[in-house]
């Protein structure tokens, strides 16, 4: 299936992000020229076919308070996705998990991103983490500095 234009004007509006009031969708649906019900029908669709998987707010960790933030990357023999998805889901502090391909410069598959108020509450989170998957080859990367955070704009 592809998008037609105004499906793609749907997803580059909701890339810029929804406003935090009661009618939510109302500047998309003014901007468009559309009805809220057609919006909603079509984002109903997009869900049902996979391209859209939610509707969440973007979160600044450091101004909750969450100001120890790293990229775990753990070497892991064989990653099984249902099992990370599984245990990562009762941990709300990891918010963001992929594996990747290896390199011969960076011999990790496994990266996390873990959120925690100080030293203390990420040294609990690692350990527990640490448990879970057994890791034993890791490298904990912490940020130092946030230069962009955005979602993907999508413009067809």
């Amino acid at each position: 299936m592809k998008f037609n234009k105004l499906d793609k004007e749907i997803v580059s509006q909701l890339s810029k992000g929804l406003p935090i009031k009661e009618k939510i969708f109302s500047d998309i649906c003014f901007n468009l020229g559309i009805k809220e019900d057609y919006l909603i029908s079509r984002l109903k669709f997009f869900k049902k076919k996979g391209f859209l998987k939610r509707i969440v707010p973007s979160i600044n960790f450091f101004k909750l308070g969450y100001v120890r933030n790293v990229l775990l990357a753990a070497n892991v023999i064989k990653p099984n996705p249902s099992f990370i998805k599984e245990k990562l889901k009762n941990i709300p502090s990891v918010t963001h998990c992929v594996i990747r391909k290896r390199s011969p410069e960076f011999n990790y598959n496994l990266f996390m991103m873990v959120h925690a108020k100080n030293k203390d509450n990420l040294n609990e989170i690692l350990k527990i983490l640490k448990n879970i998957f057994c890791l034993k080859d890791f490298k904990i990367l912490a940020t130092k500095k946030e230069y962009k955070k955005a979602s993907f704009n999508y413009n067809g």
